[in-house]
């Protein structure tokens, strides 16, 4: 195996310490690397173990086939969804779908208020009625984004 020179720390600190680095066998090597990973990955365990806590639910086929579909309604994980999901309904706060749903949301209502605007413009919708639908959509779309950005409390 070719000595090339290593970034400092890590892995190849803890060759160095053990001195594979220079005068170790590739399966010597090989072996220390694998031990080195295995303790990294038990103390992160261990430490995630300790600052979270975790626990499991169990559904029946047809209580997870309602969470599948709410899940990829929203646009999250199954489990996502059942963490948030919790943790809104605890905190009182409707679950909000991802950032990419309330952008489209968004988008659709100021394309629909262009495509209305355009209408008015042309002339093919009359101008009174027009600036009536055009004043609601945007009241709509404004409250839509309020409350997609900063959902209320439920009582």
């Amino acid at each position: 195996m070719k000595n090339r020179e290593r970034k400092e720390g890590g892995v190849y600190t803890y060759l160095n310490t053990l001195g594979l680095l220079s005068n170790g066998t590739p399966e010597e090597i090989t072996a220390a690397k694998a031990a080195y990973w295995k303790t990294v990955r038990t103390n992160w365990q261990r430490n995630k173990r300790t600052a979270n806590k975790k626990f499991e639910v169990f559904f029946t086929t047809a209580e997870y086939q309602v969470i599948a579909r709410a899940a990829k309604l929203v646009g999250y994980s199954k489990v996502s969804y059942v963490k948030f999901g919790s943790l809104s309904y605890a905190n009182k706060k409707y679950l909000v779908p991802r950032l990419e749903i309330i952008y489209e949301v968004r988008e659709l209502l100021a394309l629909t208020y262009s495509y209305l605007q355009d209408l008015v413009e042309e002339r093919n919708v009359p101008v009174d009625i027009g600036d009536i639908l055009l004043t609601k959509l945007e009241k709509l779309e404004n409250k839509v984004v309020e409350l997609l950005f900063n959902p209320i409390e439920v009582k």
